[in-house]
């Protein structure tokens, strides 16, 4: 009589990942070879069918190692407590280019470098972050307001104002590419000091975080989104943040569009604007003074940078690494601490 093979069940652990990269694969390539094409196949392992090292750290992920085997993985599973669309650590590429796409834009288009990537964080922790996710770095809070075009259900302290520019918002025909209007935008929080970054978030994605009231909440420093395209920084959401300082991560002939230059000029309580590199397309108007640009030419571009330092109490300085020019902005009285 055949001997029955015994095993193991038990929660799986971070050093299980490479093993349990390899068990997945090599189960997926073998068991669905007669029904699906190889394509098919590696398309499902890049987002459906991976692995989401998520529910390791949730403690729902379990293995199965055949009794007398450690380390030997024979199966593996688990269940998600969170909303979660796919099976891996990471979604799909959402973003094709245009069938008539010129070969050198389509190389480094998303559907060519996602595999890619891919390939890249392969067996490295990560983590997808999701609208109301938060972390913890040291002294450092980090919330994600967007996510996915989602944006967070409850407001954040501090905010919950109504917005007067939401009456006469209206969407926004174009959004410059479907991964934009999905961009994580995070709220940076330090002692006192307030930080609103929200990468490529679109128009119609900022009304939904702070229209008919606001979800965020003023900040003290806020990264212009879109290199300071006029498809984001609507004058609702530059309502909502009033930051202090703003800066913006333009290029001589990107970004920093007019409509959006005045937007956040005209922010109630800004003091300095700061632009990465004088934008060409604009008037001279349409530009902060050259002290507070880092590249004001492109002809000889040195690629200077604009550096900040933030401390707990609220307190900014701004640094133009062209010039040494630096300014300092005491912190706001009333602000609230978070520990």
């Amino acid at each position: 009589m055949a001997s029955v093979q015994e095993f193991l069940i038990r929660k799986a652990v971070v050093p299980d990942i490479p093993a349990l990269h390899i068990l997945i694969e090599q189960s997926v390539r073998h068991l669905q070879k007669d029904d699906y094409t190889p394509e098919q196949i590696e398309g499902a392992l890049g987002h459906t069918l991976g692995l989401d090292t998520q529910l390791i750290e949730d403690g729902t992920y379990f293995v199965a190692e055949p009794t007398g085997s450690a380390g030997v993985l024979a199966g593996c599973g688990g269940w998600s407590n969170r909303k979660t669309l796919f099976g891996s650590d990471h979604g799909p590429n959402r973003e094709t280019p245009p069938p008539d796409a010129k070969p050198a834009f389509a190389a480094f288009q998303p559907a060519v470098l996602y595999p890619k990537y891919l390939e890249a964080i392969r067996g490295h922790k990560r983590r997808a972050l999701q609208a109301g996710d938060t972390l913890n770095i040291g002294s450092l809070l980090l919330t994600v307001v967007t996510s996915d075009g989602v944006t967070i259900k409850r407001a954040l302290p501090g905010s919950g104002g109504a917005i007067d520019e939401c009456a006469s918002m209206n969407s926004m025909d174009k959004d410059g590419g479907e991964e934009n209007a999905r961009s994580v935008g995070v709220v940076l929080t330090f002692g006192r000091s307030r930080i609103a970054s929200f990468g490529d978030l679109t128009w119609d994605v900022e009304k939904k975080l702070v229209c008919p009231r606001d979800k965020v909440g003023p900040v003290d420093l806020f990264f212009v989104s879109n290199h300071g395209s006029n498809l984001n920084n609507s004058p609702a959401l530059l309502h909502a943040l009033a930051p202090r300082i703003a800066i913006v991560g333009n290029g001589a002939k990107k970004g920093a569009d007019i409509e959006s230059y005045e937007t956040v000029s005209g922010s109630p309580r800004l003091v300095r604007f700061w632009q990465l590199h004088f934008a060409e397309r604009a008037d001279a108007q349409h530009n902060v003074p050259e002290a507070y640009i880092a590249n004001p030419r492109s002809e000889g571009d040195t690629h200077a940078s604009l550096e900040v330092s933030v401390s707990k109490q609220g307190a900014f300085t701004v640094t133009n690494d062209r010039t040494g020019l630096s300014e300092s902005y005491p912190p706001v009285a009333g602000a609230t601490v978070v520990r």
